[in-house]
């Protein structure tokens, strides 16, 4: 009986606590789609800022080679990794969307972790662009997300912000940086929009070699 009715407690003091953290919402289905492809093509991304708090600030931008990490310095990225950036925004549900007024929603930007945002996420392609502030984690597997700086609110799965704010950004990186390099090779030279990278071997070390314009 009493393992009954700490159950029942428990169970009422959780879903006090989701209606309190989720806030009243307005609009939106449950579950419907965050983005469409007219505002989001996925396709035609060709630069992604990313800001984590105050100290972190990632660039990558893609050419007809491919896609390359320029901020905070050049190197090559893994295509699956930096491509899950967009994939997932694109696939992105919302559960929830909070009113555009967030004093009516019982709640502010600091409580919701976008006052600072906890991460920025910047899309860009030729003819536009898109913003992604990402708040703090909600119950269930949800995050705050805000479209731009005036935006609604919405409550989505939080995958994105998974990726973009807790995975290592060593693991965007290619591990090999020439790929077509060989033992017997003597010189590598990569170029990567208007920048270029020369290594020498001298004996048994590898040089750079001053930077080639």
């Amino acid at each position: 009986l009493i393992a009954m009715l700490l159950a029942v407690i428990t169970g009422a003091a959780a879903f006090a606590l989701w209606r309190s953290d989720t806030g009243s919402s307005t609009s939106a289905k449950p579950e419907s789609a965050l983005l469409s492809g007219d505002e989001f093509p996925g396709a035609q991304i060709n630069r992604i800022e990313l800001q984590r708090g105050a100290d972190e600030r990632f660039v990558f931008a893609r050419d007809d080679r491919g896609w390359m990490q320029v901020e905070p310095f050049l190197h090559p990225v893994d295509e699956f990794s930096i491509g899950q950036l967009v994939q997932i925004a694109a696939s992105l549900r919302v559960g929830r969307t909070l009113a555009s007024n967030t004093a009516d929603a019982n709640a502010d930007d600091a409580s919701l972790g976008l006052s600072p945002p906890r991460g920025v996420v910047r899309y860009a392609w030729d003819g536009g662009e898109l913003t992604l502030r990402l708040g703090r984690g909600s119950m269930g597997g949800r995050a705050y997300l805000q479209i731009g700086a005036d935006g609604p609110i919405h409550v989505v799965n939080r995958d994105l912000h998974d990726r973009a704010l807790e995975m290592d950004p060593r693991e965007w990186r290619q591990r090999r940086l020439f790929a077509h390099a060989g033992p017997e090779s003597s010189r590598v030279r990569s170029r990567q929009f208007n920048r270029t990278l020369e290594l020498r071997r001298e004996r048994r070390a590898w040089r750079m070699t001053e930077p080639v314009t």
